[in-house]
């Protein structure tokens, strides 16, 4: 399962929070807490400082990883690239 959140602009805390509360709600309900069935992602045009460290040390800390992709469309060319 791929959970994706993507905002058009800032992805906050709170965004982060709710992408993480679901998560959590089919870690627990569908899959019995195996991680190894989800993979989460979350796509913005920007990431507020806050949700890059915590994705870091979370990564690092509960190896439950959470990839940060940034969008960009400029000249009519849309990319994206992963920042973590």
């Amino acid at each position: 399962m791929i959970f994706i959140e993507v905002k058009k602009d800032k992805f906050d805390i709170d965004a982060l929070s709710q992408l993480i509360d679901y998560e959590s709600w089919f870690l627990q309900k569908k899959v019995s807490g195996d991680l190894n069935m989800i993979r989460t992602t979350a796509i913005a045009k920007s990431f507020d400082k806050d949700v890059i460290d915590y994705v870091s040390k979370r990564k690092s800390i509960e190896k439950k990883p959470i990839k940060l992709i940034q969008y960009k469309y400029f000249n009519n060319e849309f990319t994206l690239e992963l920042i973590n």
